[in-house]
């Protein structure tokens, strides 16, 4: 009987469970991005980009099914992994009662830095 998870272990099983290629279209885009102190991506390009690597020629329907699997999934949710990996990220994205009108977006920064 396993006992009770670590924060780490979630983390550890959290990344595990994202595919591979959710990890190479984000570095793929980090390397894209980078301006020498952060790397800016809009979460469609993440989105468009997963789709077209992990589903390429498929139809529209599957694209569909597969694009609600992807935000239902959590596959999104990789912050934990790339900042145990030694990065800053934040994912910032509008207030809808704000009147905030943006992209959501994550920003990948070296940690430490400002």
């Amino acid at each position: 009987m396993p006992g009770p998870l670590s924060p780490s272990d979630v983390t550890k099983k959290k990344a595990a469970s994202i595919p591979e290629v959710m990890f190479e279209v984000v570095n793929d885009l980090i390397v894209k991005t980078w301006d020498g102190h952060q790397a800016d991506i809009a979460l469609e390009k993440i989105v468009d980009g997963y789709l077209s690597k992990a589903f390429e020629g498929a139809s529209r329907e599957t694209l569909a099914a597969a694009r609600t699997q992807l935000f239902s999934s959590g596959w999104l949710d990789f912050e934990d992994a790339y900042r145990a990996a030694g990065w800053s990220v934040r994912f910032d994205r509008p207030v809808y009662y704000g009147g905030e009108n943006f992209a959501p977006h994550y920003t990948f920064k070296k940690r430490g830095a400002k």
